[in-house]
């Protein structure tokens, strides 16, 4: 998990309990040991039965994927590569970036370049 989700996560969090403690009750008001297992315990069921169990068991690394920070060029980079690449093409033509395009480790750039 990245700092930036742990920190809006905490915010949330802490942004509630703030709440609750300026209401007045305290914390024992809001909790109902019953309704938290059916509204926790409904939401889990209504998902299982929606979904095959094949998809459920991928879960787990589905959650796992997006808790885990985007690894990408950065911004700098990308824009030197466009630079290059449109300077090339303008002054060789299109088929000039033909072989440079298979050595190009972003996928994103190969597949437009494959599209041109």
């Amino acid at each position: 998990m990245d700092k930036t989700t742990a920190g809006g996560l905490a915010g949330v969090w802490g942004l509630v309990a703030l709440a609750i403690v300026l209401g007045g009750a305290g914390f024992g008001a809001y909790v109902d040991i019953p309704s938290v297992i059916i509204v926790l315990g409904g939401t889990a069921s209504v998902t299982m039965g929606q979904f095959e169990g094949d998809a459920l068991s991928r879960f787990g690394k589905a959650v796992g994927i997006a808790m885990n920070p985007v690894k990408f060029e950065p911004t700098n980079e990308l824009i030197e590569k466009i630079i290059i690449y449109a300077t090339d093409i303008k002054k060789n033509g299109v088929m000039s970036v033909e072989t440079k395009i298979q050595d190009e480790s972003n996928a994103f750039f190969k597949e437009a370049f494959n599209l041109l």
